[in-house]
């Protein structure tokens, strides 16, 4: 499981393929009646990315630092971090409600517009499934994080782990809302063990189709 960041090379055409990928059970009974069970608490996400042009001289050389990134995680075999280019930060988001006694609280964001959703202090957060919450695991920096609207205090108040669990030193009372702003990256791997790069002109190559997966 690499911690590299997947490089970001002048060559990428700004259209950029998302697909949301879900996974559920469907049995249908032959009276046409189905039973739907969810099978993942939040969804996988796959990208492909199109490089239109790749220079590969000794002054510039992006088609190596491309193809050399993929032989450094041996293909699709080995993790790696993406920064998703519209889905990588939040500010003032909710993550959780306090209890009076609960301590740990997983960093999610949701995509759903605030004024689509309920009061914060009425949503529900993943795992609970329904506002569109999805936990975030791969921080891109220290983040800050409020409880009712007050700053605390990083190492004394909280501590967050590589996985982006905080843990605070006291419970957040009971009704109580977290919020937090910070940076983060889609954990993923290549989708194929193959990519192709075409010579458009000397020194100047085309990479069509190179397919990015999120793991979980």
């Amino acid at each position: 499981m690499s911690s590299l960041v997947f490089p970001d090379l002048p060559g990428l055409q700004m259209a950029v393929t998302r697909t949301a990928i879900h996974k559920t059970s469907i049995q249908e009974a032959s009276s046409g009646k189905e039973l739907r069970a969810a099978r993942w608490s939040f969804p996988r996400y796959r990208y492909e990315l199109n490089f239109e042009a790749l220079r590969s001289t000794a002054a510039l050389p992006e088609l190596q630092t491309l193809f050399g990134f993929l032989a450094r995680h041996l293909g699709s075999f080995d993790s790696f971090l993406f920064t998703d280019p519209e889905d990588n930060a939040v500010a003032a988001m909710p993550f959780g409600v306090g209890t009076g006694s609960i301590l740990q609280f997983q960093l999610q964001r949701s995509m759903v517009p605030s004024g689509s959703l309920p009061a914060p202090a009425l949503r529900a957060f993943w795992p609970a499934s329904g506002d569109g919450y999805e936990p975030v695991f791969e921080l891109n920096g220290a983040p800050q994080i409020w409880v009712d609207g007050v700053l605390k205090t990083a190492g004394t108040e909280y501590s967050i782990s590589s996985t982006g669990l905080a843990t605070f030193t006291a419970a957040p009372a009971s009704g109580k809302v977290l919020t937090w702003t910070g940076s983060y990256y889609r954990r993923v791997r290549l989708a194929s063990d193959e990519q192709e790069a075409e010579r458009i002109v000397y020194q100047i190559w085309e990479a069509k189709g190179l397919e990015l997966i999120t793991v979980k």
